[in-house]
């Protein structure tokens, strides 16, 4: 369900990969794909599906709506046309009801012999319907039991019927438990049964040990898994099976090892069999990365699977940078940081660790919530400026004399605003940007674009001249004011003097 004005789609346009998963490379037609969906209410979303591709078009619309308190119910119908026997028709409807403790679901869906979609022309086996339902009850303290019945019957091919009971219940706060028996009817009968007990040491650490009963035999799987960090770092997983199928005993052992590196993904595994006296194994080894270009930016980094950022803070070199809490990296010596895995459309809060920020630094925010579109790149700036206050002695030249300008508030021009400082006694003036609301509006402005990165500077005030403008009795005085570049935590200008011509 979407919201009401909210809409939800996706436009594609490409080639279609074919032997996925056993050969690079190796593209054929073009095809094109969409569905776009929008909430007409809180309780109604319309919609259609589209793809075409290999003189095969298909097409439909889709509905979903809230029945009240009852559960949510979809309705989705298409038709295909094309050369050959690939026009005909197709329907699905679904229900499905979420209570504090009791699920429910319904599905039926319906296929004419020659409905085809673009993924799928040449199969033989042709489906005419599938139909399912299910019911779950979950209690805090007993677990969740859940029962599944599905059929599905086929114009050519064989029926086949499934039944499925699973239970499954937290032990303690790290434990859990789970076990599945299913029957299933296809040509024959057959029995599964399935459990297996799961210990989280740590958040990101598991341990799991599994048995499986079949009408062929049985199996028993351990394993151990560190799951990949979001950012730079290792992790691991190794699996050792024992399968008793058909009166023959099978090893498998299966280790693997991946770092995440700045610029991309190295990974390295081994994957051993031992059977009937026969040994086997194999190596492999992996490396994955991604170049990508933003804000002015060209970098390498690791893959890229939605959506990226690109973090700057000033020119700060070694601070570190998390997505949604979590260690993504450091940034480098020019305070830049790449982060390849954004989520599209969705609240990512990128921050920094303000500890890693020098004490003698202004920064603007130590957090950024950040919604990119589909495979994009966003600059995420933190614009971070040495604190470094200047000042100096503002005296006006009447005749040969030199007046100091005393107790008037001077404006000077940054970047088109006009940044006031006050001077005091014997016209001495201290310029310190971090307290001035209207610097603050500049930096608000870098911070929200690229111009920070594209623009970088380390200091609050950059060198050069600026003007500026005092009144000076009744008489509005204008002149230059020199910011030379400087190391030093404090700039003394001197005295500055403002020439007797109006």
């Amino acid at each position: 369900m979407l919201k009401k004005k909210f809409h939800e789609y996706s436009y594609n346009l490409g080639f279609t990969r074919e032997e996925y998963g056993s050969r690079s490379n190796r593209y054929s037609r073009l095809v094109f794909s969409a569905f776009h969906r929008y909430g007409f209410s809180d309780t109604l979303t319309m919609g259609f599906h589209a793809e075409a591709g290999n003189n095969l078009y298909n097409l439909g619309p889709q509905m979903t709506f809230l029945a009240g308190r009852a559960g949510i119910v979809s309705l989705s119908l298409a038709g295909s046309s094309g050369r050959g026997s690939n026009s005909g028709a197709a329907g699905i409807a679904t229900y499905t009801y979420q209570g504090l403790n009791i699920g429910a679901r319904l599905s039926l869906a319906g296929y004419s012999r020659n409905y085809s979609v673009v993924s799928d022309t040449q199969s033989d086996e042709k489906t005419k319907y599938t139909a399912g339902c299910g019911l779950s009850y979950n209690n805090p303290l007993l677990g969740t039991l859940s029962l599944d019945l599905a059929s599905v019957r086929k114009y050519v091919g064989d029926d086949r019927d499934a039944g499925t009971v699973s239970y499954n219940r937290n032990l303690t706060a790290r434990t859990s438990i789970t076990a599945t028996y299913r029957r299933v009817r296809e040509g024959g009968y057959s029995n599964e049964f399935f459990i297996t007990f799961n210990f989280a040491p740590k958040p990101d650490l598991f341990v799991s040990t599994g048995y499986e009963q079949t009408d062929a035999g049985k199996t028993v799987v351990a394993s151990l898994q560190k799951n990949p960090p979001v950012g730079e770092g290792f992790s691991y997983r190794a699996s050792v099976k024992r399968s008793d199928v058909f009166d023959q005993t099978t090893w498998t052992v299966n280790p693997d090892l991946q770092y995440n590196g700045r610029y991309g993904i190295y990974e390295g595994g081994f994957q051993g069999h031992a059977s009937g006296g026969e040994k086997t194994g194999q190596y492999n080894f992996s490396v994955a990365g991604a170049l990508v270009y933003v804000g002015k930016t060209f970098g390498a980094t690791r893959p890229v699977y939605d959506s990226f950022g690109l973090v700057n803070v000033g020119e700060l070199e070694g601070v570190t940078v998390l997505l949604n809490s979590q260690v993504v990296g450091e940034t480098d010596s020019s305070g830049k940081l790449f982060v390849p895995n954004l989520g599209s459309y969705n609240q990512n809060q990128v921050g920094i660790q303000d500890k890693d920020i020098p004490i003698d630094y202004y920064l603007s925010s130590v957090k950024r919530l950040v919604s990119p579109p589909l495979r994009s790149g966003s600059c995420i700036s933190f614009v971070a400026r040495k604190l470094q206050p200047i000042s100096g002695r503002l005296a006006i030249r009447i005749g040969a004399e030199l007046e100091p300008v005393e107790f008037q508030e001077v404006a000077l021009k940054v970047n088109g605003r006009d940044i006031t400082f006050p001077t005091g006694s014997g016209g001495e003036f201290d310029i310190d940007l971090s307290q001035s609301n209207e610097f603050k509006k500049v930096l608000e402005i870098e911070e929200s674009g690229c111009s920070s990165i594209t623009d970088n500077t380390n200091v609050m005030l950059k060198p050069g001249t600026y003007q500026a403008s005092v009144q000076h009795a009744g008489t509005l005085r204008s002149f230059s004011l020199s910011i030379p570049d400087s190391t030093e935590p404090f700039i003394d200008l001197g005295q500055v003097v403002i020439s007797d011509t109006p």
